[in-house]
This record gives C-alpha cells, structure tokens and sequence, in this order.
C-alpha cells in the first residue's frame, strides 16, 4: 500500500518534469501544487490530482479514501487513458495498447518459459532455476550446457547457451543490442564462437521462441555427442588394426 503511494508521488514529479523540464523540488506538497496549477490549464491533469489528493490522504491516516485494488487499477486505466489520447506520447490505437500491455511483464514471460520447459523438455534438463531478485531464467542441462532466458518490460530479451568455461564458446539470441545490419534487425543470432551475427527467427514471444531455442540446443548437443562418440570409435578400430 506504501508503495502505491510512492509511485503516484513518483508519478505526479515526473507529469510536472515533463512539461516544465526545470523543476527539481521532490517535495510532496510543492509537486502537489505545481500539479494543481497545471491541471488548471491541462484537463489531462485533473484525475492525476485525485490520486494524489487519495496518497496524501494515505500518509496522513494509513488509510485511502477507496479500496487499494480499485485504485490501482483506476491508474493503470489512467495511465493507458493518456497513451491513448496523445498527451504524453504518441496516440496509440486499441491494438498497439494491448501490445503494450502484454510486452511489459516479464515475469510473466519467464513463467510461461519455465512452463514450457518443464512440460516438453523435462528428460534432457537437470535443474532450472527463475531468479527472484531479476529477470532471468537459468537452465542447466544434463551435459552441463547452461542457458540463461532473460526479458525486460520493454519487448526486449537475450537467450544465451554457454557450452563449456571457455568465454567464446557460446551463442546467442537477442534484440537489445539493434545495430546488426541484417534483414530480421532487431532480432539477430550470434552464431556460436561470437565471430558472426546472422539473421533470427525469434519475436520475443516465450510460444514461438523456446521451441527453436531448444531444438538448437538439442542439436549442437547430438551433434557433439556424435563427434565424441565417432572419436572414441575411431581410436579402438586404429588400435585394432595396429
């Protein structure tokens, strides 16, 4: 509940940076009036100042004046509400906003990974771990290859295999890093080595990307299996011979 009235005074601070790039004061009652002023002459306002007016009213008494689940969801509604009439960024149709809704929980993305995971790939894992303290999913295989799956709230993400100790021996999938010239940009694949950036078929989206993922995965490693396997095979039958 504390909380909550942090991030509408957070909140409030930076409505008032933004249409006077001046301002520093993070006093409480002095962003509380230069919200007033400006919601005289921006209507947009005027429901920011209710939920200000309701934290006040938290700190003074330990108690808002609504219920707190109505009251969150009054200002995510709120805050969507602006994106959606132009007033603090570009206007954005019911589409984009749901997009947007979707693309912000990464916590949310990383359970459906763990999910699809347990379910489909549970005989070739040998534990998997979802970090409580950051956004990031580690999988350790029965061979010792590791994959970290990691998401933010913003559409972007980073899945990495690192194959031994070795820091080149590694390959990954990302799109934060949007400079790669290649014809699926942002999305691009750092084939294993890191000497060559090629293009990606992943979205972003945990349904259509861990699948690929791990049959990658699962390919380099029957692929390395093999190679051992055909190793071994060849030195008995050139003792054999000899």
């Amino acid at each position: 509940m504390k909380e909550c009235s942090k991030g509408i005074f957070k909140l409030a601070f930076y409505f008032y940076v933004y249409f006077d790039p001046s301002f520093r004061s993070t006093t409480i009652m002095e962003i509380g009036r230069k919200l007033k002023q400006l919601s005289i002459e921006k209507n947009l306002i005027t429901n920011l100042v209710d939920f200000f007016e309701n934290a006040i009213i938290y700190r003074i008494t330990g108690q808002y004046k609504t219920e707190i689940k109505d009251l969150r969801s009054d200002l995510i509604t709120y805050i969507f509400s602006l994106l959606d009439q132009e007033a603090l960024h570009k206007k954005m149709n019911y589409k984009e906003l749901v997009k947007l809704s979707i693309k912000m929980d990464s916590q949310k993305k990383l359970q459906l990974t763990q999910s699809i995971i347990l379910k489909n790939y549970n005989t070739i894992i040998k534990e998997i771990n979802l970090y409580k303290d950051r956004p990031v999913l580690r999988v350790l295989f029965h061979n010792e290859v590791v994959l970290y799956i990691r998401y933010n709230d913003y559409g972007e993400y980073f899945y990495s295999v690192i194959f031994s100790p070795n820091p080149d021996d590694q390959m990954g999938f990302e799109n934060y890093d949007d400079v790669c010239d290649v014809k699926t940009h942002p999305h691009h694949f750092h084939v294993r080595g890191l000497q060559s950036v090629i293009e990606s078929p992943m979205s972003g989206e945990p349904n259509n990307d861990i699948p690929i993922l791990l049959k990658n995965i699962i390919d380099y490693i029957n692929k390395y299996t093999f190679s051992i396997f055909y190793s071994v095979i060849s030195r008995i039958h050139a003792k054999i011979i000899i």
